[in-house]
């Protein structure tokens, strides 16, 4: 599975990552707003802080890592912008039920 894994570009992760994200706002917007808060900082002060390794010291990880993190940063976020003003903010979860 690894090998075939090495074998996507870039376009290929772009949109296997789309097409999971948006699966998961069209099925539970709290869920896909949810992980969108939590996931993206952490995956870019993982990007930030590697960056700043790779700056003091040289490592052997390849360039497409840092790719890919980028990738795994602005997507999601993206998505999230997209159906924020598709919805105009007015989502299920955020309105009174009383």
């Amino acid at each position: 599975m690894l090998t075939s894994l090495k074998k996507l570009g870039y376009t290929e992760i772009i949109l296997i990552e789309s097409i999971l994200w948006i699966g998961m706002w069209l099925l539970d917007e709290y869920l896909a707003s949810l992980l969108t808060v939590i996931l993206v900082p952490i995956f870019f002060f993982i990007l930030v802080i590697s960056l700043i390794a790779e700056v003091v010291e040289r490592s052997r990880v390849p360039r497409s890592w840092f790719y890919i993190m980028l990738i795994s940063v602005v997507i999601p976020l993206i998505i999230a912008i997209l159906v924020y003003t598709l919805y105009e903010g007015a989502f299920d979860w955020l309105q009174d039920t009383y």
